[in-house]
């Protein structure tokens, strides 16, 4: 049925053999949310969790890209997403600005011993 779809590649992934990666994504979001309901911080059901839905796509993605670029496959690959979904953006983020200091840091300390 989908096999002559001609969208992009990250649209044929979703529809093909990674539909239960995006289910991963899903859950990893769904804990998100219940943790934020247990602290009282949202409603079990409201509109909040209409924002879930892209931003699981969206972690679903950097999970996966994470996963090719480790070369992890299977349920190393699925936690890997569930991970990702459930940090969120701001968490990958705020991971990827601590990174980029450390090599900022380690730049600036080997031009000074030069």
């Amino acid at each position: 049925m989908l096999e002559n779809f001609n969208g992009p590649e990250w649209l044929k992934n979703i529809t093909s053999g990674s539909l239960m990666s995006v289910f991963w994504a899903l859950v990893g979001r769904a804990m998100f949310h219940a943790k934020l309901v247990q602290q009282g911080r949202r409603r079990v059901f409201s509109l909040a969790l209409i924002w879930e839905l892209p931003i699981a796509l969206g972690m679903y993605m950097v999970g996966a890209g994470i996963a090719d670029a480790v070369g992890s496959t299977g349920h190393i690959r699925d936690g890997i997403i569930v991970s990702c979904a459930y940090l969120g953006p701001r968490a990958i983020e705020q991971l990827f600005e601590l990174v980029m200091e450390a090599i900022e840091q380690r730049m600036n300390k080997g031009g000074e011993q030069s």
